[in-house]
């Protein structure tokens, strides 16, 4: 996969193949942040943005975000398998600084507490 637009673009995220990972298309992902880009004015509001992404995955949606200009990301992952390749694809485009990384079950009460976004 490869992230579409922004600073990022044609950079690639590794996944896991043949694992319970399904990725976001390159075509919804255009689509979630065409409706945020034109009808939201998403330019106004991105560079105070913190993106929170739930089931995180290969974390595409949230990288594609910070590509076009989100200025902070939160991304929840429970497997741990799944996880470690989630860090890669962070640490590869050197985003530690803008991403918080959480490997724990989104419903779980005790990582709720853990989600504080400022």
């Amino acid at each position: 996969m490869k992230i579409t637009t922004g600073i990022y673009k044609f950079k690639k995220i590794h996944t896991l193949k043949g694992h319970k990972l399904r990725p976001t298309s390159n075509k919804i992902r255009n689509a979630v942040f065409n409706i945020l880009v034109n009808k939201y004015i998403m330019n106004t509001w991105s560079a105070k943005a913190h993106l929170l992404d739930a089931f995180s995955g290969s974390g595409i949606i949230a990288i594609e975000g910070l590509s076009r200009n989100i200025n902070k990301a939160t991304l929840i992952e429970a497997d741990s398998t799944i996880f470690e390749k989630l860090q890669k694809n962070v640490e590869e485009l050197d985003l530690k600084k803008k991403v918080t990384l959480i490997n724990d079950d989104f419903f779980n009460s005790e990582n709720n507490s853990k989600i504080i976004l400022k």
